[in-house]
């Protein structure tokens, strides 16, 4: 009877247990969420704000992309609004010249306490900070807190507390920086310094969880350079130098793949905390590139025709980009053969030698011409100015598209749509407009022959048409590809519509790009898109062999075919709204729906 009561108590430990280890996953459930990581890097732009960004800007975007975490650009106006600052999950913060070093109220050199709490508060909350030296060193009035405090410590300066460590002022001259951040990030980081070299160096360490993953080296000497904080739910990254940041062929001191590496390992240490990892595909229904066929309005009538017969039977939908000296007959083609029309002005002008009342009037001649109420915009010349965007931004115009991308020679526009900053005489301001970068040569560069005296040789004509195909073809490769981004073909009916041999390079590319199964689309649907993904947020719940995914937007948005990356097969997938398909990639299934707001999949594993 003894040995029966006996087994019965143990029993009923046992259940006990059972029931305290289930409420404790409960516990652990309900408080293991978050949220897909959105990006938001502060900026006002390099020169002067007009569309440009700093490579390291260009490098950043597609590195955090291409991994799914969408980058928007703000400028540091937004450090004052704490509620908008935490829709992001990564902050980067970066005082190098042309990317927010400009002058004092606008410098993030220079920050009030409140905005340093709002930064605080944003990684205590769980954000990730980068940043680099001298960020908030003075305040707002111009007074260098080094100076009033000798050491910057958590009761002087907030980012301490977030960062784990105190600064104090030192030249490091015949200093260099080493470090080991991963298998790819290793090894010197930055040569001995030959000349003085005053910067804001960590004097103490008081964080228990603070990693050191570079290190200041002079012979026998060796003090932490670079640093990784959890703080409370977030985690900090403070660098020597925000040079690391840029790219070393314009002056920085990491390549594009070590900045890319930097970036992959933040996110890979975003994804140690949750158990199973998920990711946004940046492109819809699964395709991991884009393209889209842009056009400028130029050329007579059989070259129009013979492009179009070549789009029109791949259907690709092309933009043209129209101004108000069309040929009547040319017109009159495109508005009856209901083409996509966009503007490219309406006198052809230069509009970096006008001011904003003269290209105010030729963007709205140009609509006035053309009947039409358009929402995308190419520059004449291709050379986007102040007064330019300032109007398209005042006329809600969705998008722009004239500065070319290159990515093979170096970082200049984007292989992915981004919002437009703009300043000029100490004014700063970010657009909702998007930059959807053409290739960086047109059909021009390589074509000239045309527009030459005397006749186009035919033997020339090979020899061009060779490049161009080489160019458009190692673009999509090489400039494309590696960042899972968006070509944008920009041609002229005149050039490679001129015979049935220059539109060979054209015809060879799209080939190309249908083989890779890209999204082939156009730039309207682009610019809806890219918009339309910004605004949803991705909130993850997740236990032992179960993930709830919890989609938000706003009311009237619905994005298509939205694609997450899996790196595990659910065993099963219940949706709220609509269906899905689950694709099996090889390393990675995807799950593919209609994104709506209030939409919801729970995944069992």
């Amino acid at each position: 009877m003894k040995k029966i009561s006996l087994l019965l108590l143990l029993f009923l430990t046992g259940l006990l247990f059972q029931c305290s280890n289930k409420e404790k996953t409960l516990a652990v459930f309900e408080n293991s969420s978050y949220q897909l990581p959105k990006v938001l890097i502060i900026t006002s732009g390099a020169l002067e704000g007009n569309g440009k960004l700093a490579e390291g800007i260009v490098v950043a975007m597609q590195s955090f992309n291409r991994n799914g975490a969408m980058v928007e650009l703000e400028t540091r106006d937004i450090l004052n609004d704490i509620e908008n600052l935490k829709k992001y999950k990564i902050l980067i913060l970066s005082s190098a010249i042309a990317y927010h070093d400009a002058d004092r109220p606008y410098s993030l050199a220079y920050m009030s306490d409140y905005e340093i709490d709002n930064i605080k508060t944003f990684v205590e909350t769980g954000g990730i900070l980068i940043a680099g030296d001298h960020i908030g060193r003075n305040k707002i009035d111009g007074t260098d807190r080094i100076t009033l405090y000798q050491k910057l410590t958590p009761e002087n300066w907030g980012l301490a507390e977030c960062f784990g460590v105190s600064l104090i002022e030192r030249n490091m001259k015949y200093f260099g920086i080493e470090g080991e951040i991963s298998e790819n990030l290793k090894g010197v980081f930055k040569e001995r310094s030959k000349v003085d070299l005053w910067t804001l160096r960590i004097d103490s360490v008081y964080s228990k969880n603070l990693t050191e993953l570079a290190w200041w080296k002079n012979n026998g000497e060796k003090y932490p350079a670079l640093i990784q904080n959890n703080c409370k739910n977030g985690m900090s990254f403070l660098l020597p130098s925000s040079y690391l940041l840029h790219p070393a062929n314009d002056g920085g001191l990491w390549s594009a793949s070590q900045i890319q590496s930097f970036y992959d390992y933040v996110l890979d240490e975003f994804n140690k905390k949750h158990n199973c990892k998920i990711s946004l595909n940046i492109w819809p229904n699964a395709c991991d590139y884009a393209f889209c066929v842009s056009l400028n309005a130029s050329g007579n009538a059989s070259e129009y025709k013979r492009v179009c017969k070549l789009l029109d039977e791949n259907g690709i939908e092309p933009v043209f980009f129209v101004r108000g000296e069309t040929d009547n007959d040319i017109k009159q083609y495109l508005i009856s053969s209901d083409c996509n029309l966009q503007s490219n002005g309406f006198g052809y002008i230069n509009y970096q030698n006008s001011n904003f009342p003269f290209v105010k009037n030729d963007i709205i001649k140009n609509k006035n011409n053309w009947n039409k109420k358009f929402s995308g915009f190419r520059f004449p010349y291709t050379r986007p100015h102040f007064w330019g965007l300032m109007a398209l931004n005042e006329f809600n115009y969705k998008y722009e598209s004239s500065i070319g991308a290159d990515n093979i020679n170096f970082f200049y526009g984007s292989v992915f749509p981004y919002n437009i900053p703009i300043s000029k005489d100490k004014y700063y301001k970010m657009t909702d407009i998007l930059e959807i970068s053409p290739i960086y040569h047109d059909d021009y560069y390589f074509y000239q022959g045309i527009v030459k005296q005397g006749t186009y040789q035919a033997e020339q004509q090979l020899k061009d048409v060779a490049l161009f195909e080489k160019y458009l073809l190692n673009y999509w490769e090489y400039a494309v590809k590696p960042y899972n981004g968006l070509m944008v073909f920009m041609g002229h009916p005149m050039y490679v519509g001129h015979n049935d041999t220059t539109i060979i390079p054209l015809q060879k590319l799209i080939t190309k790009v249908k083989a890779d199964k890209a999204w082939i689309t156009n730039l309207d649907e682009v610019a809806d898109y890219w918009n339309n993904l910004a605004s949803l947020s991705f909130k993850i719940e997740e236990n032992n062999n179960r993930l709830i995914i919890n989609i938000s937007g706003q009311e009237d948005v619905e994005v298509e075919n939205l694609t997450l990356n899996l790196y595990k097969k659910p065993n099963h997938i219940t949706i709220k709204s609509g269906n899905y398909k689950l694709l099996d990639k090889g390393s990675k299934y995807q799950i593919v729906f209609d994104a709506i707001n209030d939409q919801q999949l729970i995944l069992s594993f």
